[in-house]
């Protein structure tokens, strides 16, 4: 007996079932790759003969068109030049649904060039920080500390008279260790207790022991629990006067501001582990999503010590993108396109020109805090070996199942870990 059958004879009717269907848009392709000039088809499905509104927009900048069709119905597209098509699809009473596709991804460059003083300035950054001395401290947390691996809490000077903090997790063991470097998502930044459960993810993926570094971005020590650095970053913002420490100091005429002084304190954090006597110093690699996928840029960039960089959805790419109505600035931010002069010294675009290692990058192609049309520039302009791993119907955080244990893979198999 069918489906429709069975739900008949238990007294649900096939108009109710048509009813009963859920909001969805699909293309007609499943790598969402076309050439430009090519027509790709959206398919919307949903509650019978219901008036869906559909949007079609340059990766939710631009629009393109506004249309209502009635569902079932197919809504056919086709883009001119490089770049991300997104359709997006509303029906009162359901969540929105979206579907998006790439024209010519390889393509796909940064807007605004390279400021000429780029590396200059950087430069100057990294001498400034060599200039003061780095009276780097280790405390070894003892209540946290296990037989088979002690955690320390790590601090050093940086630049704009701050310090810079970080925790570090070391395995017991005789044998030199590959280190795993790793800067947490917009937000509170990580705390002791995310670091455990950070600690705790390295470890189930990773059959051999390494040493597992996180690195702040706040100019703050963080707090032992996820709830008081919770509380300890809104008091942080307060002070600041501003709702995202991203724009503290942003507009100002001075360009060392933004994550200028955490992206610095993130290099000499790197640098100093690297120095100990238990760390592996040709075995170094990098994770991070997000804004954590950016500072692995950032960091690969400047520092000589990362091997490798998974760098997951990052974020900062192509900051001028907007301009073209490409797609939107970084999470909504508005802030970020009044000073988008001063946003390309730390367009992650800008970073990846000058890596030569391997990176693994991930885009989201429904992703709408780092849009993909924000993530091509970034990949395209890495000029090492590099892999990309496209999340065709997936957004920010969420990915297919595969994609966890690749990322792993990849990262125990450039640390040169048996796997």
């Amino acid at each position: 007996m069918s489906i429709k059958k069975t739900l008949a004879c238990a007294g649900i009717g096939i108009a109710s079932l048509a009813a009963m269907e859920e909001l969805s848009v699909v293309n007609d392709r499943p790598s969402h790759i076309y050439r430009v000039g090519e027509t790709v088809i959206f398919r919307i499905t949903g509650p019978a003969e219901s008036m869906a509104n559909v949007e079609l927009s340059c990766d939710g900048e631009a629009v393109l068109q506004t249309l209502q069709v009635k569902t079932p119905a197919e809504v056919p597209f086709a883009l001119s030049s490089p770049g991300v098509l997104r359709c997006t699809v509303r029906v009162p009473g359901q969540k929105r649904k979206m579907c998006a596709v790439a024209f010519d991804p390889e393509q796909i460059q940064a807007v605004l060039p390279e400021p000429d003083d780029f590396s200059a300035f950087w430069q100057q950054g990294l001498t400034d920080l060599a200039s003061i001395p780095a009276d780097f401290k280790m405390t070894l947390r003892e209540d946290v500390s296990t037989p088979e691996a002690e955690i320390y809490e790590l601090e050093c000077a940086n630049v704009n008279s701050s310090r810079h903090y970080g925790f570090l997790r070391l395995p017991k063991t005789s044998a030199k260790l590959p280190l795993l470097v790793y800067v947490e998502g917009a937000g509170p930044g990580q705390n002791l207790e995310t670091f455990q459960m950070h600690c705790d993810n390295i470890r189930k993926f990773m059959r051999h022991p390494v040493a597992a570094l996180t690195i702040g971005v706040h100019a703050y020590k963080p707090a032992d629990s996820a709830a008081d650095h919770k509380a300890q970053h809104a008091e942080y913002l307060r002070n600041l006067g501003v709702r995202s420490y991203w724009l503290e100091g942003l507009g100002k005429d001075n360009r060392e501001t933004f994550l200028y002084r955490a992206i610095l304190g993130g290099v000499r954090m790197t640098d100093e582990v690297v120095k100990l006597p238990a760390i592996d110093a040709s075995r170094v690699a990098y994770l991070g999503a997000s804004q954590g996928g950016a500072f692995g840029l950032y960091l690969t960039a400047l520092s000589p010590h990362l091997k490798a960089a998974f760098c997951g959805v990052p974020c900062f790419g192509d900051v001028g993108g907007f301009l073209l109505g490409r797609h939107p600035t970084q999470s909504s931010i508005t802030e970020l396109r009044e000073h988008w002069s001063q946003m390309r010294y730390f367009d992650t675009v800008n970073f990846a020109r000058r890596i030569n290692v391997p990176v693994f990058i991930s885009i989201g192609f429904i992703d709408t805090s780092c849009p993909p049309a924000s993530v091509f520039p970034i990949y395209n302009a890495l000029n090492g070996p590099k892999l990309l791993f496209n999340k065709v119907i997936n957004g920010h955080g969420d990915a297919p199942i595969e994609y966890e244990a690749l990322t792993w893979y990849w990262v125990a198999r450039h640390l040169q870990l048996e796997l």
